[in-house]
C-alpha cells in the first residue's frame, strides 16, 4: 500500500520549502550525451548528434521541476539517463548523494525501484498482450511489494488513486481511450511506491480537458503521497501549471531557470517570451497584440551554431552573440532567477563585460 508521506501544506511556499532542504534527492552534474552518426561500407563514426551539452540542475524532495522546450532540444534524453534507460557520455546523476552509475547490484536495483517514469505515448508504453492486471501487478510481484494473494487487492487500490474502475483491471490496452490508457500508465508508475517520478510529456497525446485531468490528478497525487517530479513539457502553460521551478532548455543547454511564477511572469530570455508569447490568448481584445512568434526552424543538433546557439531566431541579437556563447547567470538579487542573456538582462551584460577584461 502506498505510504502517505508529509504534504505541503503548511502554511510556506512550496518552492521555499523545497529549496531549504539540505541534501537533495536527485543531483545532475555536467551531463552530457551525444550518439555518433555512421557512415560508409567499413562502418565509422563521422560525426555526433549532441542531444545535452552541459546540464546541471538538483531536485529537492516534494517539488516539481518542469523542463520545457521545443521538439529534440535534449529533455526527454534527460529522463531517460535518469532511469539509467541510457548512459550519459559525460557527467554525473547522483541519487541521494550516490552516482547511479557506481552503484552495487543491490543498490541500483532499488534506485530503478525508487525513480519511475510516466512516458509520453501511453499506447506504446503498454504491453498489448497483458491485461491492466498483469501489467500493474507483475512489478510488484518481481520488486516483492506484495504477495499474489495481496495482489487484486493491491491493483483495485491504484486503479482507484487514478480514477478507474476496478472492472476494468481484466482488460486490455486497446479497449481504452487515451486517457485511459495514460491513468494505467501513472497507475503503474505509482505500483512499486517511487520518491521520484520522471513525467515525459505525459499529457502531450490527450486531448486538452483530458489534460487538464492528468495533471490535476499528478498535483493531488503530489500532494497525498509527497512524490518528487521532474515534469517534461514543450508546452509552457502546463509546465507553469504542475511545476515549483521551471528550466527553459534549447539544443542541449538551459537558457533559463527559476521560480515557476517569476519566469513566466518575468522571462529573462528571448526564448523563454517566444515560448510564453506561442501560448494561445482566450481573450479575443489581447488577442492580436504584438507578440514576438519563432518562425524558423530549430537548428539541426549536428552542427549547432557558434555563440549563443539561438542567436539565429533572436529578435533581439547582436553581432557579439553570434560569437559569444553567454552563460547563465543572475537575474535577481536572490539569485533564484538564471538566464543565458545579457542583452535582455543589464545587470548580466555588466558583469560579462567585466569578466572580459579581467582575462
Amino acid at each position: 500500500m502506498l505510504e502517505k508521506r508529509d504534504g505541503r501544506d503548511d502554511g510556506v511556499e512550496e518552492s521555499e520549502v523545497c529549496m531549504e532542504q539540505k541534501e537533495p534527492l536527485l543531483e545532475v552534474k555536467g551531463l552530457k550525451k551525444y550518439y555518433p552518426i555512421k557512415d560508409g561500407i567499413i562502418t565509422h563514426t563521422i560525426g555526433h548528434i549532441t542531444a545535452v551539452d552541459g546540464v546541471d540542475f538538483k531536485l529537492y524532495p516534494g517539488e516539481t521541476l518542469g523542463l520545457v522546450g521545443e521538439s529534440g532540444c535534449g529533455k526527454s534524453t534527460i529522463g531517460r539517463q535518469i532511469v539509467a534507460l541510457e548512459n550519459p557520455s559525460e557527467g554525473e546523476i547522483l541519487y541521494k548523494g550516490r552516482p547511479i552509475r557506481r552503484m552495487a547490484k543491490d543498490e541500483t536495483k532499488e534506485m530503478k525501484r525508487n525513480i519511475q517514469m510516466i512516458f509520453q505515448d501511453p499506447y506504446s508504453s503498454l504491453n498489448p498482450r497483458k491485461t491492466v492486471f498483469e501489467i500493474l501487478s507483475y512489478p510488484m510481484l518481481y520488486h516483492k511489494i506484495c504477495s499474489e494473494r495481496e495482489a487484486p487487492k493491491e491493483v483495485e487500490r491504484l486503479l482507484d488513486l487514478v480514477g478507474l474502475s476496478k472492472n476494468m483491471a481484466g482488460r486490455y490496452p486497446h479497449e481504452f481511450s487515451g486517457g485511459q490508457r495514460q491513468r494505467i500508465g501513472i497507475a503503474r508508475a505509482l505500483s512499486l511506491r517511487p520518491e521520484l517520478i520522471i513525467c515525459d510529456e505525459p499529457v502531450s497525446a490527450l486531448d486538452v480537458s483530458i489534460q487538464a485531468q492528468i495533471l490535476n490528478l499528478l498535483k493531488n497525487l503530489q500532494k497525498e503521497f509527497g512524490f518528487t517530479y521532474l515534469f517534461i513539457g514543450h508546452g509552457l502553460d502546463a509546465v507553469h501549471y504542475i511545476s515549483d521551478r521551471i528550466a527553459v532548455m534549447y539544443l542541449g543547454k538551459f537558457m533559463e531557470t527559476g521560480q515557476a511564477q517569476e519566469l513566466f511572469e518575468n522571462p529573462g530570455h528571448p526564448y523563454t517570451v517566444a515560448l510564453c508569447n506561442a501560448s494561445p490568448i482566450p481573450d479575443p481584445k489581447v488577442r492580436d497584440r504584438n507578440r514576438r512568434i519563432l518562425t524558423d526552424e530549430i537548428p539541426s543538433n549536428v552542427d549547432i551554431p557558434a555563440g549563443c546557439r539561438f542567436h539565429p531566431r533572436c529578435f533581439c541579437s547582436t553581432e557579439h552573440c553570434k560569437f559569444h556563447e553567454p552563460s547563465l547567470l543572475s537575474v535577481n538579487e536572490s539569485g533564484t532567477h538564471m538566464a543565458a542573456c545579457p542583452i535582455m538582462n543589464p545587470l548580466q551584460r555588466q558583469e560579462e563585460t567585466e569578466a572580459c577584461i579581467s582575462i
